[in-house]
């Protein structure tokens, strides 16, 4: 079988201000149109309109969409409405949005890629492709992943780990992830660990096969200002719990219900605060005051009912999978009155 394309790069701009030059050249090396889905004007900055940017609209090779504010497809679902949802950030309504927009222009593979990472070269488009059709393993992938060395998006306590000199391991993420938009795939949730989420809901749920492609590309250095927030690390932790305990399900929709229940998240909580103790500790020995304070807040939020929230949370987000199907199903309708400029807007911009 033959390597599937690449029918869009999508970038879900994380601030207007932010150029998209190396998504340009990854669209042009992939032959695939570029679409960058961006916050509403004004909210950080106008709109980064390089040289090169400004030719590929131009050219009708890129096309930008704008989401209405605060507006995100996925509101309804009961996962949206969670008291751990995170609303500080947007992305994940991008890529939902992303992958409905797919559905409804008729693309299959979409790549989704960061703003902030290097551009794929050749080399990197054939691996990609090359798992989604399942060369090597004998069965195509629904999801083909990279991998991100050192990526200045790791979460506060895993920052923090690494500072402590704690071993770390790199993780697929959404910076740069293949989907076969039409196969049973999941939804981004609101939430942090969003792309982990989906890939782990995708596959247990979904029966998606997710490929590690490789662990070549690198962000950006780690900011300077990592530490300065501690309240960012409590907000990244519910997330951080999430992610941890569905890592256990080895992918595996059995034990994903298992999950619903209080007592397995009794031990995931445990656990983690065990680490987060250990590493507070390792830290104020080492002097690094600020990182154990991040560490310390993170450990602040374990409430009593956390492990009960955890569980009502896995509930909701299999109930919401199910949703989501019908939603791919419908996403002209999904999109709502959205659907029809960006369709328009796609149809004679972003072509290639």
């Amino acid at each position: 079988m033959a390597a599937p394309k690449i029918d869009a790069v999508i970038v879900p701009r994380r601030d207007p201000a932010t150029p998209v030059d190396n998504a340009i050249r990854t669209a042009s090396a992939a032959g695939a149109p570029l679409v960058v889905l961006d916050s509403p004007d004004g909210v950080a900055a106008p709109p980064a309109d390089s040289v090169a940017f400004r030719a590929a609209l131009d050219s009708g090779s890129a096309a930008r969409l704008t989401l209405p504010e605060a507006w995100d497809p996925t509101a309804a679902l009961s996962t949206s409405n969670h008291e751990s949802a995170d609303r500080h950030r947007d992305t994940p309504a991008k890529r939902n949005a992303g992958m409905l927009l797919a559905r409804a222009a008729g693309w299959r593979h979409v790549l989704f890629m960061d703003d902030d990472i290097d551009p794929l070269g050749s080399d990197h488009l054939d691996a990609t492709r090359q798992a989604l059709a399942g060369r090597g393993s004998g069965t195509a992938s629904q999801i083909a992943a990279w991998a991100f060395v050192d990526a200045h998006d790791r979460s506060v306590v895993g920052h923090a780990c690494a500072t402590a000199g704690m071993p770390t391991i790199s993780l697929i993420g959404a910076g740069a992830m293949a989907i076969d938009c039409r196969s049973a795939v999941s939804f981004f949730p609101a939430l942090y660990n969003e792309d982990l989420l989906f890939a782990m809901t995708s596959a247990t749920l979904g029966g998606a096969g997710v490929t590690p492609v490789g662990t070549t590309l690198h962000q950006r250095a780690r900011r300077a200002d990592t530490f300065a927030s501690p309240s960012l690390a409590a907000r990244q932790e519910f997330g951080e719990l999430l992610a941890t305990g569905l890592m256990e399900a080895e992918l595996d929709s059995e034990r994903l219900h298992i999950q619903t229940q209080i007592d397995f998240w009794r031990h995931v909580v445990c656990d983690r605060m065990t680490l987060l103790v250990q590493l507070a500790v390792q830290l104020q020995a080492g002097r690094h005051a600020a990182a154990a304070r991040c560490v310390a807040e993170a450990a602040a939020c374990h409430a009593p009912e956390l492990p009960a929230q955890l569980a009502g949370y896995t509930t909701q987000l299999i109930r919401d999978h199910e949703t989501w199907q019908t939603m791919l199903e419908r996403p002209v309708q999904a999109l709502g009155k959205h659907a029809g400029p960006w369709l328009e807007t796609l149809e004679t911009r972003a072509r290639v």
